[in-house]
């Protein structure tokens, strides 16, 4: 049995667990799920005889360590039946332990198995990629394959498989710029990294509170702000989620398509898991519990698009939420004074989530684009697939409508000067292109009396000579 793969169980739990993992295995039946061919026991020694020439997942991967488009390639249809595989088992039983990530030498299909054992701790993205495998061959055939068969979406899909996930608490006093490439350093704190660039034209959609768990009485005012009752809102969660307009894929592909020409740009050839995309942040607000019996007064929440300070950037008002005992919310309770009528404390906490690439991925992409025909130094991929473009900060507009805002909104208090760029883009702008008008008003006074000087001496040395 040469196409066969042999799990031996040793130890004083060895027979309990071989035969709670043959019951499961002899439960399911699925193409991508390990099938027992046979079993034994002989002398307090336990094995499993699987069909298939298996191999571990890192080590199959290991083989094509020096291809990055055959890595993303594999990592693009493995993620595919990884998730078919684990949706087949949720569907027939709960099995509450790692998986085991196999890969059939022979075929190169992925295998789960189901004991806990071994547990591998691998990252799939939660949405299919490729649906197919490509033919078997030779690698050099398989990368020629690989770039013939894919569309320049699909590569971009099997490299978002490759990514590093940023999630982090970041501070509330924190402005977030969504779509917008971060130098951001993975033992860095976010508020010490920089804005690089972002796209001009990409507005974040609009967002409703999501309230985790529904009180008795809910109450829109007129100025857009949420009312709660006091006495129904201890210990309540109230979320905010700002994505970029665009999903997960959409966004990353829109990256991708132009990574190569933004690093060729701003001189960066190294620590490329430095460089962040960022994706969505989340503002989120706690209420303590109650330490007293219910309460009259009343818990306001500001309007979502308080914390809009830009196109697409994003931080929290300085009044989102407050208490009261005025039922319209005019009469705002300090803290100091909430606190000392028994009314819960607010908790804001804020979360940003991010993507970021090490050197092979973005080798891998300059390798795939050259294939298509694209110049990877170029936005050629991005146009091509009709995406916006990243700018560089000397080729942002300055006169974009959102440059100065005041925000009125009665619940905030506070006028606000908002900015589309980060203070990095905007420290590094030519400050006389933000003054431009004003200038040229004075430009043009100034050139009215130099031209009447000029008629002066003029007139001057003509009535000279005549005279």
């Amino acid at each position: 049995m040469s196409d066969t793969t042999v799990a031996v169980y040793e130890g004083d739990t060895a027979e309990e667990e071989w035969r709670r993992d043959i019951a499961k295995y002899m439960a399911v039946r699925h193409p991508h799920i390990l099938q027992v061919c046979v079993v034994a026991s002989s002398g307090g020694i336990h094995a499993t005889l699987f069909h298939g020439d298996l191999i571990p997942y890192n080590h199959f991967l290991d083989l094509y360590q020096h291809s990055p488009i055959l890595t993303a390639y594999i990592y693009g249809y493995t993620t595919t039946q990884y998730l078919r595989a684990v949706s087949y088992i949720n569907s027939i039983q709960s099995i509450d332990t790692p998986y085991n990530v196999w890969i059939r030498r022979s075929s190169g299909l992925l295998c789960l198995g189901i004991s806990p054992r071994y547990p591998e701790h691998l990252w799939f993205p939660g949405e299919e990629i490729l649906g197919e495998l490509l033919p078997n061959t030779s690698i050099t055939d398989q990368e020629v394959m690989v770039t013939h068969h894919l569309s320049l979406r699909q590569y971009h899909d099997c490299c978002r498989a490759l990514s590093l996930v940023r999630h982090e608490s970041i501070s509330t006093s924190a402005t977030v710029t969504l779509a917008a490439l971060m130098q951001w350093p993975m033992q860095d704190r976010f508020e010490t990294s920089h804005d690089l660039i972002c796209i001009q034209d990409v507005e974040a959609i609009d967002v409703k509170w999501k309230i985790f768990y529904l009180p008795g009485n809910i109450d829109i005012m007129a100025n857009g702000s949420i009312r709660f009752k006091a006495a129904e809102v201890s210990k309540q969660r109230f979320g905010l989620y700002f994505p970029t307009p665009e999903d997960v894929r959409l966004s990353i592909s829109m990256w991708l398509s132009q990574a190569n020409h933004i690093f060729h740009r701003l001189q960066i050839f190294g620590n490329y898991t430095d460089y962040v995309m960022l994706h969505n942040v989340h503002f989120e607000i706690k209420i303590s519990p109650a330490a007293e019996a219910p309460l009259s007064g009343y818990l306001f929440l500001c309007p979502p698009s308080a914390f809009r300070v830009g196109s697409s950037s994003f931080r929290w008002p300085e009044y989102p939420a407050y208490w009261s005992s005025d039922p319209l919310g005019v009469e705002r309770l300090t803290t100091e004074e909430a606190t000392d009528l028994g009314f819960p404390l607010i908790q804001l906490t804020t979360e940003v989530r991010g993507y970021s690439w090490d050197a092979g991925v973005y080798t891998g992409l300059r390798q795939f684009h050259t294939a298509k025909g694209f110049d990877p130094d170029s936005q050629d991929v991005a146009l091509h697939l009709g995406y916006p473009l990243y700018k560089l900060p000397n080729e942002m507009e300055t006169d974009v409508p959102f440059a100065h805002i005041v925000d009125d909104n009665p619940l905030t208090g506070v006028s606000v000067e908002n900015v589309l760029l980060s203070e990095v883009i905007l420290e590094s702008t030519d400050s006389s292109n933000l003054f431009e008008p004003s200038m040229s008003r004075g430009f043009e006074v100034i050139s009215s009396i130099q031209v009447v000087l000029i008629l002066f001496l003029v007139l001057s040395q003509v009535y000279e000579t005549v005279g």
